[in-house]
Order: structure tokens, then C-alpha cells, then sequence
């Protein structure tokens, strides 16, 4: 498979990506997406001054993060802890999911929007 970089590169150019090369690379970008957020919450809301986790070392971290991720094979900077098919991440998720629903039934138990 492609690298990430070359694959958003070839769709810019008009080419259409396979379907496994756009599945593994909507599963990298959402990995490198959720890296994302989290570091702008933590620098939005994190009051307490770190020596190492600053706001310019988050950011040369995600620049960093995303030239390497472009570099690689989508499946294999997903790797397998976090493939779909493999069954451990399944149990896993549905954990998460479980605790989430749990969660978003507290926050807002008559249902609906918020």
C-alpha cells in the first residue's frame, strides 16, 4: 500500500484511491485528528505550567506526528492494537462505548439534545 502522503496526494491530483488504501487512511487521519484535539484541550484548559508538555512542544510534537505519519503505510501507522478486524480492539471499543452511553445518559437523562 501507498504511503499517506502519496495517497491524499494522488486524490488531489484526480486519482482515485483504492477502497483499502481510503479505509486505512480515514482510520490514520482520525488517529492523527484525535491526537490533534487533544493537545488544543490541553492547551486550552490545563492551567498548571509543564516543563515538558508546553504549548510550543505539543505543537512541534504534532508537526512531527503528522510528517511521520505521512511517511508511512495508513495500516501500519494505525498498527494492530487499534485494527478493526483485530478482535481485542473490538472488546475494547465496545467497553469505551459502553462507558460512553453511561456517561451520556448521566449527562442527559431525559434524552435529546442537550
Amino acid at each position: 500500500m501507498r504511503n499517506l502522503g502519496d495517497i491524499i496526494e494522488a486524490a488531489k491530483d484526480g486519482q482515485m484511491p483504492t477502497h483499502e488504501e481510503c479505509y486505512w487512511a480515514m482510520l490514520a487521519l482520525h488517529s492523527l485528528a484525535w491526537f490533534g484535539k487533544n493537545d488544543l484541550l490541553q492547551i486550552a484548559y490545563d492551567e498548571r505550567p509543564k516543563l515538558f508538555l508546553t504549548p510550543q512542544r505539543r505543537c512541534d510534537e504534532s508537526v512531527k506526528r503528522w510528517g511521520l505519519a505521512y511517511k508511512k503505510d495508513p495500516k501500519e501507522w494505525v498498527g494492530p492494537s487499534f485494527d478493526p478486524s483485530n478482535p481485542e480492539y473490538q472488546r475494547e471499543r465496545a467497553v469505551h462505548k459502553k462507558i460512553a452511553d453511561k456517561f451520556l445518559k448521566k449527562e442527559n437523562p431525559q434524552g435529546g439534545e442537550g
